[in-house]
């Protein structure tokens, strides 16, 4: 059984995904019964039929087996059963865990307290290319040998036409009010779903989506009375005017830019959004439409758009590229240079 995740986006899939079939047994103490919590059914049984001692016996164990879990961190652990998932294991191909997802072990932890379930960590090395080796494609059979993984969206939809991903829609169903599913922004949450046969799978639950926001110091247009840019022209006019001037108060201006660039080169594998930088320019001139019409290829031959827009949008980057400072792995905007 297979499940994904994916960060944008990155999506991850549940515990529940390779722990969903963990069986049961308690004595209802109020009714005197025996519950046995099996996958397919509940079936009581009097414990009229057994004498008291092997009652007792069993209360005082089961009273036992409880206190080993603590399910009270908050509301969606203390909805689980103790122990529901004793014995159980889960393994998580992750990616730049320490940095990205720090709070996802903290999470298993507090899982593991509650369920007796553990889910053992791996990092991959390629975020883009060992999930899809580790689940499979048309050419080659996967390794399966993790349950769930951080992906990104876009390398996922031929797993998802072949079917080797776990289709969460029921799962999501049944936990609507822990998951608060309705409320993730829908642009990114339409990420996580492939249509096929009529139907739309979540095949992935998105962990986040990035997207390029421009942040702009109002403070130094209102010192200097310059008005708010509307127009990448107008990004490299203020650019130009800022760069290499002390905008921190500290008496120096070598060290402070026009623009901080996130990410700039040298900052590990986030070196891989700066095209995607230079796309999200490119797409301000050749996708007028929205995101109902592409830019990359002309729609009728699938030619590739490769004209003056595109010239254009990396004519602004090298403009602004001389003008500007990480603000990825440097404290530059923060400081406020």
């Amino acid at each position: 059984m297979k499940a994904a995740t994916m960060k944008a986006a990155i999506a991850m899939a549940t515990l529940s995904t390779v722990m969903a079939t963990a069986a049961t047994t308690t004595i209802d103490s109020t009714h005197r019964t025996l519950q046995s919590n099996a996958p397919d059914s509940t079936t009581t049984c009097p414990t009229s039929l057994l004498d008291e001692s092997t009652v007792d016996a069993c209360l005082t164990w089961q009273k036992s087996e409880s206190s080993k879990y603590n399910c009270t961190a908050d509301s969606y652990l203390s909805s689980l059963t103790p122990g529901k998932y004793a014995g159980l294991t889960a393994n998580y191909l992750s990616f730049n865990t320490e940095q990205a997802f720090p709070h996802f072990p903290e999470r298993a932890e507090m899982l593991t307290r509650c369920t007796g379930g553990t889910i053992i960590f791996s990092e991959a090395s390629d975020i883009a290319v060992d999930p899809i080796t580790d689940i499979g494609s048309a050419d080659a059979v996967g390794a399966e040998i993790y349950d769930a993984y951080v992906m990104i969206y876009s390398f996922t939809r031929e797993a998802s036409s072949l079917g080797l991903l776990e289709t969460l829609n029921e799962r999501i169903r049944e936990n609507t009010v822990n998951l608060q599913y309705e409320d993730m922004f829908p642009k990114v949450r339409n990420m996580g779903e492939y249509r096929k046969d009529g139907k739309t799978n979540i095949d992935l639950l998105m962990a986040d989506g990035d997207f390029f926001t421009p942040v702009i110091r109002i403070d130094l247009l209102e010192r200097d009375g310059l008005p708010m840019p509307h127009t990448w022209d107008d990004l490299v006019e203020i650019a130009r005017f800022y760069n290499g001037t002390d905008l921190n108060d500290d008496g120096e201006s070598h060290d402070d830019w026009g623009f901080c660039i996130y990410p700039r080169t040298g900052s590990g594998f986030n070196d891989a959004w700066i095209p995607e930088l230079m796309y999200s320019t490119w797409a301000t001139t050749d996708q007028t439409r929205g995101i109902q019409e592409g830019f990359l290829f002309d729609e009728e031959t699938l030619d590739p758009n490769i004209g003056t827009g595109f010239e254009k949008a990396m004519n602004y980057w090298k403009d602004l590229w001389p003008l500007s400072a990480d603000a990825c792995i440097t404290s530059t905007f923060v400081e406020g240079r």
